[in-house]
C-alpha cells in the first residue's frame, strides 16, 4: 500500500505541474500577466523540458517544438515550422486524431491522450500525454501539448514468448499423450505431438473436439462419470479404450486432475497406451501396476505445474523466482526420474530377473524414488507459489491443538521405530514440565484443557504445512532413543509453541543460514555427518524456508535456540529426588552436556 501511495502520490504531482507549465505556456503566448523575465525563464523550462512538448495552430501547423521533441523526433524546429501535425502522427491513429483536433476546435482539452509518433528516421514511438486549448472570444487560437514517451513491456513479452515455446517444447518431448481441455465449452486447448500422431487427427481438427470425441463409444458414458469426479475431487485415474481416427481401438491408462487457471477450470492429464500391459497382467501384480500409475502421475503433476507457472506469469510480473524453480526442478527430479524410467522400462521390455526378491528389489527402488519425487515437488510447488504471491491466505477458524494432534499420529510410527520419548503439553497458561506421552498414547492433550484455547483465525493449509516441518525435522535430526517435546501456551492474545528435541542441533557457526532457502548445515548433510545419526537423511533445504516464510506470512513469528540446556525428565513419586535416567544412547554424554534444538512459533489471535 505505500508504494501505491506513492506512486499516486507522483502521478498526482506530475499532472499538477503539467498542469501548470500549460498555464504559463497559454500564457506565453497570449504575451500578458507574466513579465519578460519571468517568461524567459519559463521559456528556458519548456525548452529543456524532458518531455515532448508542442503547439499547433487552428490548421494543424506547428508552431513550436521544444528540443526534446526535435531530439526524439529528428526534426529540426525550422523543419517542424514547415509542417503539420499528421506528418508526425502514425498511419493507424490518424482517424483518432483529427477526430480528436476536431473536437479541441471546439475548445475540448484532452487529458492521458495515448498515441504512436512516427520520427524521421521512421521510428515508431509511443506516447502519451495531455494537450490544452487556447480560445480567444471563444475563438479556437492554438493548442499546446506535453508528451511523454511510453516504454513497452517488451521485455516481459519476450520472456513470456519464450517460456512458452518452452513449455509447448517440454510438453511436445513427452512421450505419452499430453492433453488440457476447457470444463466449460468442452474443447481441447493444449496437446502434444504424441496425441496428433497416436490419434491421427491434424491439429485443426483436434482444436475442434471434445475430449469424448476420442473415446471408443462404449466407454463415452463411463469418461463422462470420471470427468465429472475429476471436478468434485480434483484428480481421476482410469483405463479407457480409445478410437483413432482410422478406427483402431487402442486401450489407454489416463490420469488427470481439475486446476483452476485464470477463473477458468481446466482438465489437465496423461494418457499412456497399455497395450502391452494388458498382454501382462499376469506377470505384473497390483502392487507394480499402481507404482506405475503413481509415476506417471507424478509426471503429470510436473508437467501441470510448468503450464500453471505460465499462465500465473501472464498475470504477474516474471521475478526470479520463477526461473529459480524451473532450473532446480529439472536438476533435483533428473535423477530419480531416471531411476524410475530405467527400472520400468527393464520390467516392461522384461529384461528384468522375474525372481520374487528381485522384483520386489526393482519395485522398492521405484517406490523410493517416486516418495523422493512427492516431496521435491511438493517443496518446490509450495516456494513458487510463496514467492510468485500466488500462494492466498484464506482464513478460518482453526484448531492449533488438532492439527498438532493430527501430526503428532501421523508421524507415531516412526517415533516409536526410533524409540523416540514424546511429550507435550496443552495449557492456557505457562505451562510446567510437559506431560509425558505413553507408547499406546492416542496422542491427546492434558485432560480438561479446553480445546477452544487454542483457536485461531489463520490458514489451515499453511498451519499443517508448519507443524509437519517442524515435528518432521525433530524426528529426522533426534538420533534413535532421544526426546521431543510439545508445548502450546496461551498468554493473553497470544498463543506460544515450541517443539523442543534431544537431537544433533544445528552448529553455531551456520545458524545464520538456518531459514536460507536449500540450506543444509553440514551435520546433515556432505562430508560432515553427525555420527548420531544411524542412516542418512534426505532433505530438500526447503522446509524451515517455508516455515518462515508462511509463518510471517500469516503475522506469526519464529525464532530458536540451539543448542539447549539438558532434557530433565518427569519425575514420579518413586523418582523424587533422584536425577532423571539418562537413555540408553544418550547416557554417555552426560547430563550437563548441552545439545538439541528448540523451536518457537507465537501467533497472535483477535
Amino acid at each position: 500500500m505505500i508504494f501505491g501511495c506513492q506512486t499516486f502520490t507522483r502521478r498526482k504531482f506530475r499532472e499538477v505541474l503539467e498542469a501548470q507549465i500549460t498555464h504559463k505556456c497559454m500564457a506565453i503566448q497570449e504575451e500578458k500577466l507574466i513579465l519578460p523575465g519571468d517568461a524567459a525563464e519559463w521559456r528556458e523550462l519548456f525548452e529543456n523540458a524532458n518531455e515532448l512538448i508542442q503547439s499547433v495552430d487552428e490548421n494543424g501547423r506547428f508552431l513550436y517544438v521544444n528540443k526534446k521533441w526535435q531530439s526524439v523526433l529528428g526534426y529540426s524546429a525550422e523543419e517542424a515550422n514547415g509542417m503539420t501535425f499528421p506528418d508526425i502522427i502514425h498511419q493507424d491513429h490518424l482517424q483518432a486524431c483529427f477526430e480528436a483536433f476536431g473536437e479541441m476546435r471546439k475548445g475540448k482539452s484532452f487529458s492521458g491522450l495515448k498515441t504512436q509518433f512516427v520520427a524521421k528516421s521512421g521510428g515508431i514511438i509511443d506516447v502519451e500525454g495531455n494537450i490544452s486549448v487556447r480560445m480567444k472570444d471563444g475563438k479556437f487560437i492554438s493548442t499546446w501539448g506535453m508528451f511523454r514517451e511510453v516504454v513497452p513491456c517488451s521485455e516481459i513479452e519476450k520472456v513470456l514468448r519464450e517460456e512458452q515455446k518452452f513449455s509447448q517444447a517440454v510438453i511436445d518431448s513427452l512421450p505419452s499423450v499430453f492433453y488440457a481441455f476447457d470444463v466449460s465449452s468442452f474443447r481441447m486447448v493444449r496437446w502434444n505431438r504424441a496425441l496428433v500422431g497416436i490419434f491421427g487427427y491434424s491439429n485443426e481438427e483436434t482444436a475442434k473436439m471434445s475430449p469424448i470425441d476420442f473415446i471408443d463409444e462404449p466407454d463415452q458414458e463411463r469418461v463422462q462419470k470420471a470427468i465429472a469426479e475429476a471436478v468434485s475431487k480434483g484428480k481421476v485415474m482410469m483405463e479407457t479404450n480409445i478410437r483413432t481416427k482410422n478406427g483402431n481401438k487402442i486401450p489407454y491408462f489416463f490420469s488427470a486432475v481439475y486446476s483452476v487457471i485464470a477463473d477458468k477450470g481446466y482438465i489437465v492429464g496423461m494418457g499412456i497406451d497399455i497395450t502391452d500391459l494388458r498382454k501382462r497382467e499376469q506377470e505384473l501384480d497390483r502392487v507394480a501396476k499402481t507404482l506405475v500409475r503413481r509415476d506417471f502421475e507424478l509426471l503429470q503433476t510436473n508437467d501441470i505445474l510448468r503450464i500453471r507457472d505460465e499462465q500465473i506469469a501472464k498475470e504477474q510480473e516474471l521475478n526470479r523466482a520463477k526461473s529459480e524453480f524451473v532450473s532446480l526442478a529439472s536438476h533435483q527430479l533428473k535423477t530419480p526420474l531416471t531411476v524410475i524410467k530405467w527400472y520400468i522400462e527393464m520390467i516392461h521390455a522384461g529384461y528384468a530377473d522375474k525372481s520374487p526378491d528381485k522384483q520386489k528389489e526393482y519395485l522398492g527402488k521405484i517406490y523410493s524414488n517416486t516418495r523422493r519425487m512427492v516431496e521435491l515437488i511438493d517443496a518446490f510447488l509450495n516456494v513458487s507459489r510463496l514467492e510468485l504471491g500466488v500462494f492466498s491466505v484464506k482464513n478460518e477458524p482453526v484448531n492449533l491443538r488438532e492439527k498438532m494432534d493430527m501430526i503428532l499420529r501421523d508421524l507415531a510410527p516412526k517415533i516409536k521405530e526410533k524409540n523416540l520419548k514424546l511429550s507435550k503439553s496443552y495449557s492456557p497458561k505457562e505451562s510446567k514440565l510437559p506431560t509425558p506421552v505413553a507408547e499406546q498414547s492416542s496422542l491427546r492433550g492434558t485432560a480438561g484443557q479446553a480445546k477452544s484455547n487454542f483457536l485461531l483465525s489463520t490458514d489451515p493449509k499453511m498451519i499443517q504445512i508448519i507443524f509437519d516441518n517442524l515435528i518432521s525435522n525433530a524426528v529426522k535430526y533426534t538420533p534413535p532413543d532421544g526426546e521431543i517435546q510439545v508445548k502450546m501456551q496461551k498468554k493473553g492474545n497470544e498463543i506460544l509453541i515450541s517443539v523442543v528435541d534431544s537431537g544433533i542441533g544445528i552448529p553455531e557457526d551456520q545458524q545464520s543460514k538456518i531459514f536460507t532457502k536449500f540450506f543444509r548445515a553440514d551435520n546433515v548433510a556432505g562430508e560432515k555427518v553427525h555420527p548420531e545419526l544411524v542412516e542418512r537423511v534426505d532433505g530438500t533445504g526447503l522446509g524451515l524456508y517455508l516455515v518462515k516464510s508462511m509463518v510471517e506470512k500469516i503475522g506469526g513469528k519464529i525464532w530458536f535456540r540451539s543448542p539447549i540446556r539438558p532434557f530433565e525428565a518427569p519425575q514420579d513419586k518413586q523418582a523424587q529426588g533422584k536425577p532423571a535416567a539418562a537413555s540408553k544412547k544418550s547416557g554417555t554424554r552426560g547430563k550437563e552436556e548441552r545439545r538439541g534444538t528448540a523451536f518457537y512459533i507465537a501467533f497472535y489471535s483477535h
